[in-house]
């Protein structure tokens, strides 16, 4: 083909001025229009422009060049060369760019196989155009003409076109994911591009369509797709369908917690009412003898306490973990022995691992300082939590506690790890198993009893401690959990100095006996009427009980008492009521002005007792349900 001198400038070049004229306007709009806003998809766009401004403008050097026959051939061939580099590149960057939409946030971060792919691609490009500069396989310059060879098709249009047509190939396999708007801006410029290549081939490159094509499709991309305006509007549909997601999600788990968790108290409450049911059962049995019946009661009791305790840890840990989400759980610190909570620990769990024939081995490095100051409640918690979980989804082998430890100053950070031989965790699950309301694995662990919450609430309580967690496991082998919880160290005495003190009853002491005091109980649940009056019976007060707040209110104008028990949800008149019609009438309630109101409740949050005790004025707080040992606590505070 040939370019008549100067004559190209005004015919075919045309257009190549006019791509360069458009490109300028339209970087210092970019720019111009930026406010701040960068993104990974306008930083590829912009490589893109950068690179075609390049090619047309080298094609317009090319072509004057080529008018003028003073010009080396072999310059003219080389500036032809970086034309067709510059618009091959183009193409490739624009690819990348498509790829960047269709794919927003890549979840692998480094180099990906396209990358890597396209890189090798434009070396070999870059390679083919070196050699043809010294073969001319392709085309070459020689007398005021171009002269191009079959080849110099895959070069000047295959090569660059094959980016585009694996472009509108990942737009098709992505159209479902890609949003109307989206298409059509990436659709109708690929289209443009490869309609302006198209033409200009059919036209034997007299004139340079391509390079105009492709700055319109500048123009629709940018205005479609890369303002600013549109960006944060993609931003936060992108932000609210990740929480819609996440939402979506979180009901999902909470749902399946509850369906478990209807589970988990309809059991032992089973147990509760069963055994309650078979009670009543043995001692209308006529054909039994009194000690027979006792026997038989005697351990329906035992399964009625156990079964009671294991619906109280049910409800313990949902609240605990209300508590956690709610930021109302708060750490409280007091001296403790460490030692002695270990003790705890290997007392309740050597007898668990002996009924599931597992043997049970506690590692203590007995060098350790172990009078330390933290909240005793929460560790033993987290340790109990741990190793109960060890015991669950173990059913052969054995549980091993061992506590090494590290002290810096007046800190000792405790590491106690808890293997075991149990079902082990599968490497994708492990992130999960400290999430609220998700159990894994749930048909090979649904046998198993509990509300899944426990490894959940030992995180958040080591993050409030600036404790953590590690977990090394191998599926159906075994896992070691390890806990790492910073205490302060308060002396210099070793855990193995210490000596447990001896109890009141190791001593010999007797059991509380309150010498004929009275005490009101005032609820309006009978039942529970009945067992604090069985319980303090026990002790030797005299009880008198009331079930609402009017009829506490008559006794109390008519009788003084040693201590007062209210109830503080009731009806029409609730304790918190009572206590101030006491307080604000002290003429009309003389008689027990100065007595002792303590407050009976299920409200056993985070931080109540300063509210019923500081803010309502109670003195003292029991929370339901109470054991009888807090009971004799109370009696023994405020009965001197």
């Amino acid at each position: 083909m040939e370019y008549p001198g100067n004559n190209i400038i005004m015919s075919g070049n045309y257009f190549s001025f006019a791509a360069i004229a458009f490109m300028i306007l339209f970087l210092a709009f970019v720019h111009f229009n930026n406010g701040g806003f960068t993104t990974r998809t306008r930083k590829l766009l912009l490589v893109t422009v950068y690179f075609a401004l390049a090619g047309c403008v080298v094609e317009v050097i090319a072509a004057s060049l080529n008018a003028d026959p003073d010009v080396s051939d072999n310059l003219i061939v080389i500036f032809y060369s970086l034309n067709m580099l510059g618009m091959f590149l183009s193409s490739m960057f624009f690819d990348r760019y498509t790829y960047a939409v269709i794919i927003p946030v890549r979840k692998n971060p480094g180099r990906s196989k396209f990358g890597v792919a396209t890189d090798l691609i434009t070396i070999a490009y870059i390679i083919a155009l070196i050699i043809n500069y010294f073969t001319h396989y392709a085309f070459a310059h020689a007398n005021g003409e171009l002269i191009m060879k079959p080849a110099i098709y895959i070069l000047a249009y295959v090569a660059p076109l094959f980016f585009l047509f694996i472009g509108l190939a990942a737009i098709f396999v992505k159209r479902r994911e890609l949003t109307r708007r989206e298409k059509i801006a990436l659709i109708s410029t690929h289209l443009l591009v490869i309609f302006g290549a198209v033409v200009q081939g059919l036209l034997n490159d007299r004139v340079l369509f391509v390079s105009f094509f492709i700055t319109i499709g500048f123009y629709v991309i940018y205005t479609v797709l890369e303002t600013p305006d549109y960006h944060r509007l993609m931003v936060t549909n992108r932000k609210l369908a990740d929480a819609e997601k996440r939402a979506n999600s979180a009901n999902k788990a909470k749902s399946m917690f509850l369906s478990s968790m209807s589970h988990e108290i309809r059991t032992p409450m089973n147990a509760v009412l069963g055994m309650n049911e078979l009670t009543r059962m043995t001692l209308d049995d006529d054909e039994m003898s009194v000690e027979e019946k006792l026997n038989t009661i005697s351990t329906y009791t035992d399964n009625i306490h156990s079964s009671g305790e294991a619906l109280l840890s049910i409800i313990n840990d949902i609240l605990d973990l209300s508590k956690i989400e709610s930021g109302k759980m708060t750490i409280v610190e007091a001296p403790y022995h460490i030692r002695e909570l270990m003790n705890e620990v290997r007392d309740i769990f050597a007898v668990l691992s002996k009924e599931k024939d597992l043997k049970f081995e506690m590692d203590i490095d007995e060098s350790l300082p172990g009078y330390i100051s933290g909240d005793r409640i929460r560790v033993k918690q987290i340790v109990t939590n741990i190793v109960n979980n060890a015991v669950k989804y173990t059913e052969e082998g054995s549980i091993k506690v061992k506590m090494t430890g590290k002290r810096v100053d007046d800190v000792i950070t405790y590491d106690i790890a808890v293997t075991d031989t149990g079902i082990g965790i599968k490497e994708e699950n492990i992130d999960r198993i400290f999430e609220s309301f998700d159990r894994i694995e749930v048909k090979a662990t649904r046998y198993i009893e509990g509300t899944g919450l426990g490894l959940s609430i030992v995180k958040n309580l080591l993050d409030l401690m600036d404790g953590s967690i590690d977990v090394k496991s191998k599926y159906k082998q075994g896992s070691t959990f390890t806990v790492h919880i910073p205490q302060k160290v308060l002396s210099n005495e070793l855990i193995s100095d210490y000596r447990a003190a001896k109890t009141d009853i190791d001593e010999g002491r007797p059991e509380f006996e309150a010498n004929g005091a009275k005490v009101l109980v005032v609820d309006d649940n009978k039942t529970n009427l009945k067992v604090a009056e069985g319980l303090l019976k026990r002790t030797g007060v005299s009880v008198k009980t009331a079930d609402s707040g009017a009829e506490a209110l008559d006794d109390i104008v008519k009788e003084k008492y040693s201590i007062i028990f209210l109830d503080h949800m009731m009806p029409n008149m609730d304790g918190e009521k009572v206590l101030n019609e006491i307080r604000t009438n002290p003429s009309d309630y003389e008689l027990n002005i100065n007595t002792p109101i303590v407050v009976m409740t299920a409200n056993a949050m985070e931080g109540i007792k300063d509210r019923y005790v500081k803010d309502m004025g109670f003195t003292d707080y029991l929370a339901k349900p109470f054991k009888y040992s807090e009971l004799i606590d109370i009696l023994s505070k405020y009965l001197k």
